[in-house]
């Protein structure tokens, strides 16, 4: 493993620890669990939830979006993605590795090689290099898709119709229980395969 992967996959560690810390500040805030409030619809539709983007004590403002919400602190200007895996799984992806990567800073680790790497002199990182990293670190089994079970049940039930493109048909016979499982399974999840530090290079 080279440094900047291992960079990349300290960074997938840490980003996960901080999504553990925060979300809770946003449950706290909205006064429901994000990932019910978000994917499973709990609530999305009350006026008084949606207008509250901070945390209770003022310090992040927080914006939901996507299959995720995005977290800044209003004094430092870090970032963080928090994604929503299956079941409400903790998740990553390779981009939003890179985007906590590029605003990272105290109290926070920094990764100052694998920002230049990703980032150079901008404020975000380059998408298919994250890409290329998270896909290296899933080969050598480090990183896992959050459901590869379902993720095999796409790809067998989805085929070209010509005039409407790629159509997912899965028989209700296979239809999971939770349908946001399927739109979620493919985000990457961190496996128990120990990761040793690269050798120094020499100078």
């Amino acid at each position: 493993m080279t440094e900047i992967e291992f960079q990349f996959f300290s960074a997938a560690v840490d980003l996960v620890a901080r999504q553990q810390e925060l979300m809770p500040l946003v449950a706290s805030a909205i006064g429901v669990d994000p990932f019910a409030y978000w994917i499973l619809g709990q609530g999305r539709g009350d006026p008084a939830i949606s207008v509250i983007n901070r945390t209770e004590n003022g310090e992040w403002a927080f914006y939901f979006h996507g299959l995720e919400f995005d977290m800044k602190n209003l004094r430092d200007g870090r970032r963080i993605r928090v994604d929503f895996g299956p079941r409400g799984r903790r998740v990553f992806t390779p981009g939003g590795v890179g985007e906590f990567v590029c605003s990272s800073r105290h109290p926070w680790p920094t990764f100052s090689k694998l920002k230049h790497h990703l980032c150079g002199s901008h404020d975000y990182a380059d998408n298919l290099r994250c890409v290329e990293l998270a896909d290296e670190l899933v080969n050598r089994g480090h990183f896992a898709v959050a459901d590869p079970v379902l993720l095999t049940l796409i790809a067998k039930h989805t085929r070209d119709v010509p005039g409407r493109g790629q159509v997912l048909d899965i028989p209700s016979s296979e239809m999971p229980d939770e349908l946001s499982d399927l739109i979620l399974c493919d985000k990457l999840v961190l496996t128990e395969k120990q990761v040793a530090r690269p050798a120094p290079t020499p100078v």
